[in-house]
């Protein structure tokens, strides 16, 4: 029977040892390797970037060819893919909608809320970025307040004013 080198673990092919070990007749556990490889990507990370940066200078090209054809091939999963990822990232904001509900009244129904900027400056509505960097549509949402449509254009005709540190 053959056992890990560091945690002397049994070692099981397929439970605790990584077929790819098993190939290489390397004698350390599935737990042991995972902690071997977190310390050693922390050690080489600045190299481990460099070579993936020259890695894609030289093959920049062909990476592109392939991962043209890879959607090229793939263009229904991709569309699927999309429209799962950006309906459920519109949920998620209507959840967001419905939880804060309107600032200025008591309107909950998130058909009927929006996101407003009270600095009147916005990159970009959330609502219309949900294909884009994730961390990007929560600092545009965490930027804004909620307020319903109603609210909204009394806000922007000056009849309404937002309270102090409404952000």
């Amino acid at each position: 029977m053959r056992h890990c080198r560091e945690c002397e673990a049994e070692l099981v092919p397929g439970k605790n040892w990584a077929p790819s070990c098993a190939k290489k007749n390397a004698r350390i556990c599935r737990a042991c390797k995972s902690e071997y490889d977190k310390v050693y990507h922390e050690t080489h990370k600045e190299e481990m970037i460099a070579y993936r940066k020259a890695y894609r200078e030289i093959h920049g090209d062909r990476l592109r060819k392939k991962s043209n054809e890879w959607h090229k091939e793939n263009r229904s999963h991709v569309r699927a893919y999309r429209t799962e990822r950006r309906e459920r990232r519109s949920e998620i904001l209507h959840r967001y909608k419905r939880i804060k509900g309107c600032l200025l009244c008591p309107e909950r129904c998130s058909a009927v809320l929006d996101f407003h900027a009270p600095n009147g400056h916005i990159d970009c509505r959330p609502t219309t970025m949900l294909l884009s960097n994730w961390d990007r549509v929560k600092t545009e949402v965490f930027n804004c307040v909620v307020v319903c449509r109603n609210c909204h254009r009394k806000l922007h005709c000056g009849i309404l004013e937002l309270p102090r540190g409404a952000l």
